[in-house]
């Protein structure tokens, strides 16, 4: 028998002891918290993001070279820089996490 009360742990009563755990969305919570917080603490992020700011100058300057449309070499250069910086992120963090749990 068990019932959630605030949303965040389940009582379950059994016969022969109470056991009280936190709930999915709780440990969820917890676990995403601590991940964010690794991450934040690897330096490699701050390169990333270092990059992708780079690329979004060099857009800037390039769309002063263009004739045309100089808005869609801007709008071309950023989406690339967010798409590269995401892709980096994602590989480099996911591997320091799973080097992380392996040792």
């Amino acid at each position: 028998m068990g019932f959630t009360s605030g949303g965040q742990w389940h009582l379950i009563v059994t016969m022969s002891r109470l056991q009280i755990r936190p709930s999915t969305v709780a440990v969820t919570r917890a676990v995403g918290w601590v991940t964010f917080l690794e991450i934040i603490r690897d330096k490699v992020l701050y390169n990333i993001i270092l990059c992708a700011g780079l690329l979004l100058s060099v857009g800037f300057l390039a769309s002063r070279l263009t004739f045309i449309r100089p808005e869609r070499v801007i709008l071309n250069f950023g989406l690339t820089g967010v798409t590269l910086s995401c892709a980096m992120i994602a590989i480099f963090t996911g591997a320091g996490l799973l080097s992380k749990e392996f040792d």
